[in-house]
This record gives C-alpha cells, structure tokens and sequence, in this order.
C-alpha cells in the first residue's frame, strides 16, 4: 500500500536566515595529550629531562574547529538526487505559489517553493546545539532540570544509539520491538548518521551536509507515515470546515478576497484519535469481529481532536507549547513571534502555506526526544507494564554503567522511545512503533533511499 521511496528534487535554498537570541554552541578542539603514553626508555639509554614549567612562557595557540554554524554557512543548497515519489505521490517537491506570510516570510528561506525546503531548513536548525525548552508538564514526568540548567542539545550533539532487539525492548516494551529486518535497517541508518557526524564534529563539511540531508530524507519519510499518504481530498476539505467552525477566531486568517475560508493549498487537516482507536480496528479486522456498530461504539469511546499539517499537530494540544517557546526564542523581531497562549494564531501557524513552523515542529520533536534522554537524571529502577518487568530510566540501557547514569555528553539517544513505558518523551507514533508496523514502514522508505 506504500511505495517505499521518498525522492527529492533540487532544493534550492540556503541556511534559514533566523536571528537567534541564545547563543550558538561550537565545537573545538583539545590537545591530544592527554591520554598520551610516553615508552619507557630502554637499558642504558639516557633519561629525557623534563622541562621546567614557565608560566610566562607564551602558550601554543589551538586551532579551533569551525563552528557547525559556520559550516552550514558554506554548504550550498541540497541537492537530494532522488524524486520524491512516495505511495506514487509528490507532496513534498509540488510547488507551492502562495503566499508565504507570516511564519514563512519570518523564516526568509530564498526562493522557498515546497515542504521539501521547509523540512531541510528546519533540519539545519536543528543541528546547532542549543538548550531546548520544555515545560512544567515535561520537566517533572521525565526527570529533566530545566530549561536554564540543561545541557544543550541537537540532532548532531549526541550519537545515535546502535540497538539489538533487547534494547529496543527496554524502551518500547516486548510487544512492540520490531522485527530483525527493521532493527538491522536502523542500526544501518544509526551507523551511517554516527560516522557523518563524527566527521562533521571533526570539521568535515561535506560530512555535516550528508548528515542534514539523511535527517532531511528521515523526516520527508516521517511526513508521509504520518499524514501525507493518508487522507482524500474530500475527508481534507472537511476536517478544515470543522476546524475552522470549531475555532472561528481563526477564520479570518484564511478568508480570500470574498471573505471565504479557504485551505491552503496542499496543507493537510485531519481528525486524530487516541493509538488504542486504530488498535483495536486493526485488531478486529484481523479477527473478522469488525462490524460498523464495533466502529460507532469506539469512535464514541475515543473522541477525536483536529490536526493540521505535515506533522499533524493540534493548535488546542500541549505539545505544540516547547515549539512556539524554542521559536519565539529563536526569533527577534517581534512580528514573527507566535502567541502561544491563542490557539488561533497556533493554528495560523501550523497551517502557513509553506509550512515552516509545523516542519519545524517536526524536528523539535525529535531534538526534544534527543533532549529528554541526554538531560534526564531518571534511574527509576523496575516496574511491571502490561505483564513485564521494564526498568524505566529514560534512557537506552547502554548509558548506565555499574548503576549509574553516564554524563549527559556521554550518552547516545535513541530514536526509538515511548512516553510513559520508557520514560523517553516521544510524540510521533512510528517513532513508538504505535501500531506495530509503523516504525517498519518509515525505516524502510529511509534505507531506499541512498
């Protein structure tokens, strides 16, 4: 039912022009001395003297590595030398003549023209380390200090996790880990970041535009599983007609000339319910107990929320709550700033024509996922979910030694999580392998790709 490639034409932007108001983090280089072993002499050769510490004597300057900031200033714009045509459609690369207010002019992409160049701009954000906000709601559930007291973090600033079946487990529990083929293909995947980004960190340009653009193709194929490749045009139409009768402080924002509403074009809207709704449908058609009284009877049990965009996110929902705070961080002038507080203006966010805040959305959720494991002091110990013991320490079992959690720099991240089983914050459902063939799909439209 899904084709299995994501191609993607010419990207013809450059680094997303944004302002930031916290400072960007670099890396640079130390003095390899440290771990130096000096030989022992041999029998009857001449000692070396040591050399007397001078504190005037002036001191060998170190070079330092260019900033990943800097980096990305000298890669030209992405050219992914595939097309995009996942499930037979071409979503990401259609272009997209609208016009790109608001957000989108917020984020000066030159030459913006798809969702294609949204997801790679939000990518090249999202590999400059900085600190990531949370909330009241976060902080506690996952053990994490704080948005002033974390280290900071990025696609880049942590390796990825190189996980077996029982690792994954430990995070997703036993009953839905998926199968070796899917595993293997992430390991794959894992390995292949992790050397782009040990050459990146290493000053390696060309390394840091492999790793930005195997993260961009990762988020087109996250795209697709969650709503590219889903909804008719008809079922679209009508889940915008009841988000904006349901929200109509926001109808203005998208009222042609004759003061109609109207979608804008190729941004999606969709109703979304609980992961145990489509569950325990897939389970009754499995069983032949599917019946449409079975299906009034959970859409009655699980009522629905509205979703809009690429990534599908709710303008009403909390967790779109970190994104507006990181990009209201990011930005200065104070046109481009999002009011969190109304949903209104969220959902004019999340539905701009170009897509720039919900594509960026999409990758804070996976830096916030990165964020909630590297800064975690979580060491819950065990406890029994559904049947099995899982010792639930927000981390993948690889980042405790001897009982104790590594430092934060120490750690590698998983991209596999599952909120509340796991203690690892997770928002996209494939990501959590939610219906058990999702994390499948996505990992192998990424491994058709290169």
């Amino acid at each position: 039912m899904i084709r299995t490639r994501i191609l993607a034409s010419a990207v013809t932007f450059s680094l997303l022009s944004f302002s930031a108001t916290s400072a960007y983090a670099g890396w640079f280089k130390k003095p390899a001395t440290a771990n130096i072993q000096v030989p022992e002499p041999s029998h009857g050769a001449q000692v070396p003297q040591a050399i007397p510490f001078d504190p005037y004597a002036p001191s060998v300057p170190v070079p330092a590595l260019p900033s990943v900031e800097s980096q990305l200033s000298r890669i030209a714009a992405q050219r992914v030398a595939l097309g995009d045509t996942h499930n037979g459609k071409t979503m990401l690369i259609e272009e997209r003549r609208q016009d790109l207010s608001g957000v989108d002019a917020c984020a000066g992409i030159p030459g913006q023209k798809n969702f294609l160049n949204s997801i790679e701009g939000a990518v090249r954000m999202g590999v400059v380390d900085r600190q990531i906000e949370s909330n009241e709601f976060i902080d506690p559930a996952y053990g994490l200090p704080g948005t002033a007291n974390s280290q900071p973090v990025s696609l880049l600033s942590n390796p990825l996790c190189i996980q077996d079946a029982s690792q994954i487990a430990a995070i997703l529990t036993p009953n839905f880990v998926p199968n070796a083929q899917v595993i293997a293909q992430l390991k794959t995947f894992s390995e292949a970041s992790n050397a782009d980004r040990k050459r990146a960190l290493a000053g390696d340009t060309l390394a840091l535009a492999s790793f930005t653009m195997r993260m961009t193709q990762m988020m087109g194929c996250l795209s697709y599983e969650e709503s590219l490749q889903t909804p008719e045009d008809d079922e679209v139409e009508d889940a915008f007609k009841s988000s904006v009768a349901n929200m109509p402080e926001a109808t203005r924002f998208f009222q042609d000339g004759a003061g109609v509403a109207r979608r804008p074009r190729g941004v999606l809207f969709a109703e979304d319910r609980h992961g145990d709704f489509y569950n325990k449908l897939r389970a009754a058609r499995a069983n032949g107990s599917f019946t449409p009284e079975l299906l009034n009877t959970l859409k009655q049990a699980y009522k629905p929320w509205p979703v809009v965009g690429v990534y599908q996110f709710n303008p009403k929902g909390g967790n779109t709550g970190p994104c507006v705070d990181q990009w209201n961080k990011m930005v200065d002038n104070p046109a481009c700033k999002i009011e969190g507080s109304s949903p209104a203006a969220v959902m004019r966010a999340l539905a701009s024509p170009g897509q720039t805040f919900n594509t960026f959305c999409g990758v804070q959720k996976i830096v916030q996922a990165f964020n909630s494991q590297v800064n975690t002091n979580f060491l819950n110990g065990p406890k029994i979910v559904d049947g099995e013991t899982l010792n639930t320490v927000g981390v993948d079992p690889s980042n405790i030694v001897n009982g104790v959690l590594k430092a934060p720099k120490d750690r590698c991240v998983s991209l596999v999580a599952r909120s509340g089983y796991g203690n690892i914050y997770s928002h996209f459902g494939p990501l959590r392998n939610s219906v058990k063939d999702n994390l499948g799909k996505l990992i192998k439209c990424v491994s058709n790709l290169r």
